[in-house]
């Protein structure tokens, strides 16, 4: 059995980006191998290199994209920040992925997403697997809001990909 860990773990994440405080990425690799681990998830764009991995003798387990659905301008920017790193690191380290789509955390009441959010999910799919990511996988907070959709009387799918809560595209 092949163990993976991820650098959220330990408090590297999307809002901690960026941190002075935070464990410097080879000194985490360092600790993830001496604790046994063989693959780690990618973390914030930039924190592991391809080239960091290979140097620690670790693979990638796959990378997290958090998204901007509900936002076309937020999305933009997130694809080119997130996504696009994302699907590069998997291809350089030759990675099956997965690859996380994860709809950004609103906060508060909001409404139901709307056809363009959706489309929005489409075109990140069509992205990865433009790019040769074969394995695609929408968060909950996609899907909890697609499930939202369906109440409406519309149904979901993602280039074929139903909007399940553990949905995986291959």
């Amino acid at each position: 059995m092949r163990v993976a860990s991820a650098p959220v773990t330990w408090g590297v994440w999307e809002k901690t980006a960026g941190r002075d405080d935070l464990v410097p990425p080879e000194l985490l690799l360092e600790t993830m191998r001496g604790l046994g681990y063989v693959a780690t998830e990618l973390g914030p764009p930039g924190y592991f290199s391809p080239q960091m991995l290979e140097e620690h003798d670790m693979a990638l387990a796959g990378g997290f994209a958090p998204l901007r659905f509900e936002d076309d301008a937020g999305f933009r920017e997130d694809v080119e920040t997130w996504l696009d790193p994302v699907i590069e690191s998997l291809l350089a380290t030759g990675a099956r992925g997965p690859a996380v789509l994860a709809g950004g955390e609103l906060a508060g009441p909001h409404e139901p997403p709307d056809a363009a959010y959706f489309d929005r999910v489409d075109r990140a799919v069509d992205r990865c697997r433009s790019r040769r990511c074969s394995r695609i996988r929408t968060s909950a907070s996609v899907t909890t809001r697609a499930t939202h959709w369906s109440a409406a009387g519309t149904r979901w799918r993602s280039n074929g990909c139903a909007a399940t809560g553990s949905s995986i595209c291959t």
